[in-house]
């Protein structure tokens, strides 16, 4: 859609802000309640990334997603 530069709803574009600003996510299936890596993200090299190697601002934008 930022090709054709058009209007998108609010959603869309907060949701094209967060895959901007934060490595590609998923929920770890495998993980359980006390698990601290309940999330699975992966850089744009492919490589599994850690919540403690992103800034601060990517980990309270994280949280809020996988809390």
């Amino acid at each position: 859609m930022m090709q054709t530069n058009s209007k998108v709803s609010a959603y869309y574009a907060m949701m094209n802000d967060v895959t901007k600003k934060l490595p590609a996510m998923s929920v770890n299936l495998n993980a359980t309640e006390s698990d601290t890596n309940r999330a699975l993200m992966v850089n744009e090299q492919g490589k599994q990334v850690n919540a403690s190697s992103l800034s601060a601002k990517q980990k309270k934008n994280c949280c809020a997603i996988i809390n």
